[in-house]
C-alpha cells in the first residue's frame, strides 16, 4: 500500500508541477498577448495619427486649390472689368473724335459756304461794274441775260446774308434808294 501511496503521490506531486506549468504558460502566454496588444495599440495608435495628419495635409492641400482657384476667378473678372473700361474709354474717345471731326466738316462746309457766297458776290459785282468785258466775251444778248440772272441772285443772295447778319436790311434799302 505504501507503494501505491508513493505513487499516489508522485502522480499528484506530477499533476501539481503539470497545473503548475499549466498555469505559467496560460501567464506567459497571457502576458505576450498582452504586450502583442499593446504592440498593436502602439502601431494603431500611430498608423490613425499618420493617417490623420494625411487627411488634415489633403484638406489643406484642397483649401489651398479651391482658393488658388477662387483667386483665378476673381482675377479674370477684374480682368474682364478693366477691359471692358478701356473698351468704354475706346468708345469715348472714338464718339469724341467722330464729333470732333463732324464739328471741323461742319466749319469747313460753313467756310466753304462762307467763300462761295463772297465769290458769287464779287462775280456778280464785277459783272455789273464791267458789263462790256462780258458783251466781247459772251454776245450782247447772252450778256443781258446773264447779268440780269446774276443781278437777281445777288439781290436774293444780299437778302439771305444780310437777314442772318441782322442789321444788313438797312444797306441794301439805302443802296436801292
Amino acid at each position: 500500500m505504501e507503494s501505491r501511496r508513493l505513487e499516489k503521490e508522485k502522480t499528484d506531486a506530477d499533476a501539481e508541477k503539470r497545473k503548475r506549468r499549466a498555469i505559467e504558460m496560460l501567464e506567459l502566454e497571457k502576458d505576450t498577448k498582452k504586450k502583442q496588444d499593446m504592440e498593436l495599440n502602439k502601431v494603431a495608435d500611430a498608423a490613425r495619427l499618420k493617417l490623420e495628419q494625411e487627411r488634415l495635409e489633403w484638406e489643406k492641400k484642397q483649401w489651398e486649390i479651391i482658393m488658388q482657384e477662387v483667386l483665378k476667378e476673381e482675377q479674370k473678372k477684374e480682368r474682364r472689368n478693366e477691359l471692358e473700361k478701356q473698351k468704354l474709354r475706346k468708345v469715348e474717345e472714338s464718339e469724341k473724335l467722330k464729333q470732333h471731326k463732324h464739328l471741323e466738316k461742319a466749319a469747313n462746309m460753313y467756310e466753304r459756304e462762307k467763300k462761295s457766297y463772297g465769290k458769287k458776290s464779287f462775280n456778280s459785282s464785277r459783272k455789273r461794274r464791267f458789263p462790256s468785258k462780258q458783251e466781247g466775251v459772251y454776245g450782247t444778248t447772252k450778256t443781258k441775260v446773264l447779268a440780269e440772272e446774276t443781278r437777281a441772285r445777288s439781290t436774293t443772295a444780299r437778302k439771305t446774308s444780310s437777314s442772318s447778319m441782322g442789321g444788313g436790311q438797312r444797306k441794301t434799302k439805302r443802296r436801292n434808294s
